[in-house]
């Protein structure tokens, strides 16, 4: 299961909806993970320019509705997955 935000990471309600969905989830026979699909966590919620934005844009989608997005995030660290 994936958890997709457009904020960056610490500036979303992934931090609250992890533990909570977690709990969820977790339990019984099929213990799956929540997973993260976004954005980095970032000091700003723009990059500052408009062709960076709408690359991330573009690239946050297509992970979205992937079957395996390509940006996963185990625990508390950002894991590239290779292609």
């Amino acid at each position: 299961m994936f958890w997709v935000q457009e904020e960056p990471e610490n500036m979303g309600a992934w931090y609250f909806v992890e533990e909570q969905v977690q709990s969820l989830i977790g339990r019984g026979a099929t213990k799956r993970q929540l997973r993260y699909v976004g954005r980095p966590s970032a000091a700003s919620p723009a990059t500052g320019a408009h062709k960076v934005h709408s690359d991330q844009q573009m690239a946050l989608v297509e992970q979205a509705f992937s079957t395996t997005p390509g940006v996963i995030k185990k625990g508390r660290r950002l894991v590239r997955k290779p292609r």
